[in-house]
């Protein structure tokens, strides 16, 4: 049995055994683009999903210093809440300007 395998490794590939090599080895060449295909995916979905976090953060932040913002001005969490209400008067905005002014909050 030895003797056979080290004969097969001395003697040169015949021409069905270096086809079936190929072919073996194109094989594994195909599994393998598979696989790397497969991991580029993961690595996308990971990416996108790192983006729609750092955005989320972003909206987060953002959210949090305006309500820091609102709280310190009164006049604000007013229009912030006339916005949420839906209610848009161009009285009642000058109204809350002029009030903005006299007061030197500014906005």
């Amino acid at each position: 049995m030895d003797t056979e395998k080290t004969d097969r490794r001395l003697r040169p590939l015949t021409r069905k055994e270096a086809e079936m090599l190929i072919h073996r080895l194109e094989e594994e060449y195909e599994k393998t683009k598979e696989k790397l295909l497969y991991q580029e995916l993961i690595v996308q979905k990971t990416k996108d999903e790192l983006e729609r976090k750092s955005a989320q953060i972003g909206r987060l932040k953002e959210q949090i210093l305006r309500n820091q913002h609102s709280e310190d001005d009164p006049l604000e969490i007013l229009r912030d809440e006339l916005k949420k209400a839906g209610i848009k008067s161009a009285k009642i905005e000058d109204a809350l300007d002029d009030i903005s002014r006299l007061l030197g909050s500014g906005r």
